[in-house]
Parts: structure tokens; sequence; C-alpha cells
């Protein structure tokens, strides 16, 4: 066979090798800009009226895709505004059916989140129903993927809340969480966040197993200068007064089962200038603070709760409405325990310890 037959046989392949590398390299060039289009028009179709978006990068090897920029307003309210939002996806789980997300980050961004009823969420200008019963066949089809998450982080991000009972800025200076891994159920995942709510500051270091049979949460909460004035809507209908600056310092697990609950906690727990108003009665410390432990078990029939330790007020004051009286004590101090136990239907409570007043 000649050399021109030869190269007039083999140049119908090389032309359509060329022909796909050039298509593949259009697409892969392309992506990233089709993605961009398809955020912005998503985004518009939701609801968003005015959408920028400047950068979006997307490798589709390594499953690595980088939004930068993304602006949305609506009605001169800005619903999204994200510095940099990151995610990686790992392709070849995808064949064992489990969806593998590598990397989730979010920087330099807030969003704005609001109720305008109880049957509907707005986050970010997209309208999420909080009721829907075609989930149910959903999460029946979605049941036999596994679901995983290498690593969560958001970085300097702001959630500005504003529903009926609640609106205020949460702030995320950082937060982390990793190794969530569905098809490992007993496998400890690592949660831990630096946060603030107004002028608190609330942080933890927490280990889960969120897809056990039994699951479990153990760690470390530091809550500092909390305003119990925020929870006031939400407890209205049982206390006319709710004030005073909560701290803690509490190391604490609970393990939940089909029929039981187990709870321990250990650490301080402190008030400053309290202010509780139930039906017939103010109560008002400068100080309520309470440094020991707390046992709670619970299983069908049995409730066991179990508490030890230090419990002090200062400038102690309660005032009944009927019959009228007002009490004011310096100092109180108890150190014991109480045990309050209660089997089917029968209660006991037991208590030791030594009470000092001024």
């Amino acid at each position: 066979m000649s050399n021109e037959q030869q190269k007039s046989q083999q140049s119908p392949w090389v032309k359509r090798i060329a022909l796909s590398v050039i298509i593949a390299g259009i697409i892969v060039i392309s992506l990233p800009y089709a993605i961009q289009f398809g955020i912005i028009k998503g985004l518009q179709s939701a609801g968003s009226k005015n959408v920028t978006l400047d950068d979006v990068d997307f490798n589709l090897v390594t499953g690595e895709l980088t939004v930068k920029k993304l602006h949305t307003q609506r009605a001169n309210k800005a619903d999204i505004n994200i510095g940099e939002l990151h995610i990686g996806f790992d392709w070849f789980p995808l064949f064992k059916q489990r969806v593998f997300i590598s990397a989730l980050s979010l920087k330099d961004s807030s969003i704005l989140i609001e109720q305008p009823d109880e049957s509907h969420l707005v986050v970010g200008g997209i309208n999420i129903p909080l009721a829907d019963d075609e989930n149910d066949n959903q999460d029946q089809a979605a049941s036999n993927w596994g679901m995983g998450l290498d690593k969560l982080a958001f970085v300097n991000s702001t959630f500005i809340i504003n529903t009926p009972k609640f609106s205020h800025d949460f702030i995320i200076s950082d937060l982390s969480l990793s190794d969530v891994l569905s098809w490992e159920p007993e496998h400890a995942s690592r949660f831990s966040f630096n946060t603030q709510l107004n002028d608190a500051t609330i942080d933890g270091d927490i280990q889960l197993t969120a897809f056990s049979e039994q699951p479990s949460i153990k760690g470390h909460l530091r809550i500092s200068n909390f305003a119990l004035s925020t929870l006031k809507p939400f407890v209205e209908d049982q206390l006319s007064e709710l004030g005073g600056l909560l701290k803690t310092d509490l190391e604490f697990s609970v393990v939940l089962a089909k029929d039981s609950l187990d709870y321990t906690q250990h650490g301080e727990i402190s008030i400053n200038n309290s202010s509780i108003g139930l039906p017939n009665i103010q109560l008002q410390h400068q100080q309520l603070s309470w440094n020991g432990s707390v046992e709670v078990k619970q299983a069908a029939d049995t409730l066991d709760i179990q508490l030890d330790g230090d419990l002090s007020a200062n400038q102690h004051q309660n005032t009944l409405a009927s019959p009228a009286l007002h009490t004011v004590i310096d100092n109180i101090h108890w150190k014991g325990n109480v045990r309050f136990k209660t089997v089917n239907e029968k209660q006991a409570l037991t208590s030791s310890g030594q009470l000092d007043m001024k």
C-alpha cells in the first residue's frame, strides 16, 4: 500500500479526533460562562431584581467551582452579597451512589433571611416553602444515596435575620464542620464555631454522630454577654418579663435513642441583672449563678433528674402580686444535690445540702 493511500485512510480519523478536541476545548472554555449565566438567570427567576456576578471559575476535572463577588438586590434591599463561594465536588463516589462534597466555603458575605409568614422562608431573595408534602416521596427516593461532606467553612459571614419574632444580625467569624459521612454512621464529625449575636459571643467545639442509630453530641459551649430579652418573643405567653445577661462555660453530652434521652453537663452558668416575670411573681437578681453538674435520663416511663453543685444569688428580690409581698435577700448560697425521679407516674424528690442566707 502506498504512502498516499495510507494518508488518505488516516485523514478522516485525524479530522474526527481534531474536531472532537476542538469541541471539547470549546465546551471547557465556555462552561464557566454558562454557569455564570445560569446563576444569574436562576436568581432572577427566583425573585431577585438586580444580580451582578464578577467571576466564575470551574474545573471540570477536579470538580472545583469558585464564585466571586455575587450581589443580588430586591426592592432596595441587598439579599445576597458574597465575597467568595467555593465548592469542591468529588465525581468518583457517584459510582457508589454517594454524593461527596470535598469542600464548601463562604467568605466575606452577608445573606438576608426573612419570614413573611409561617409557611414561607425567604433566604437571599429565594422563596422556600416550609411545608411540602412532596418531600416525603423525594426523601424516600434519595434514601438509597449516601451523603458526605469533608469540610465546610464560613469566614467573616453575616446572616441578617428578619422574622416576626427574631430580628438580629448573626455574625460568623469562623465556623467549620468536617467529616460528615452518612455511610460511616458511627464516625464522629467535628463542629467548631466562633460567632456573635448582637453584643453576645457564642463559641463552641463539638463532636457529633448525626447518622448513628443513637445520635450523640458532646462538646464545650461558651456564651458571653447574651441578652435574655432576645428570647422574650418566644416565651411571651409564659413570661411577662425576661431580662439579664447570660454567661456559660459548659461541657456537655447528649445521647438520643429511639425511646430514651441521656444528657449530662458540667460547668458554670451565670446571669447578671436578671429579671423574670411570672403570672403572680416578679424575680430579680444582681447575679444568679450555678456551678456544678446536671444529669437527665429519660426513658419510656421514667424520668430521672439530678443536680449537684453550688447555687448562689446576690441581691435577690421577689415581689408577689397576691398577697402583696416584697422580699429582699442580700446573699443566698446553697451547696448540695437534688434528685427528682418519676417512674410510672410515681414521683419522688430528694435533696441534701447546706443553705446560707444573709
